[in-house]
């Protein structure tokens, strides 16, 4: 279970809290084009939906000749045998003009 997107003209900014358990790779390429990449190491990391709320600040690149762009795959399961892949795009996120300082997410 994880996720995988992809970012172009911007760049992942900050992301709030690294859950014990999940490895969580980012490249911020200097040419604004940006991959993360997040995974459960072990089924008792898991989390539910309401992690994902405000769990990154991605930068839009303002000056880039190529539009701005997020887009990438959830990975979910119920029991760990079957996975679901979720395709997700701009739709699928909010876009804020101001982001206000986020909130941590506690530790379990």
């Amino acid at each position: 279970m994880g996720l995988d997107f992809g970012v172009t003209s911007g760049r992942i900014a900050k992301i709030t809290d690294v859950p014990i358990g999940w490895n969580v790779s980012v490249d911020n390429d200097p040419s604004w084009n940006t991959n993360i990449h997040a995974s459960v190491i072990v089924a008792a990391a898991a989390l539910d939906g309401s992690y994902f709320k405000d769990f990154a600040v991605i930068e839009k690149e303002s000056n880039a000749d190529t539009p701005f762009e997020i887009k990438g795959k959830i990975v979910v399961s119920t029991d760990f045998s079957k996975v679901r892949e979720i395709q997700v795009g701009m739709s699928d996120f909010t876009v804020r003009d101001y982001v206000q300082p986020l909130k941590s997410h506690p530790s379990k």
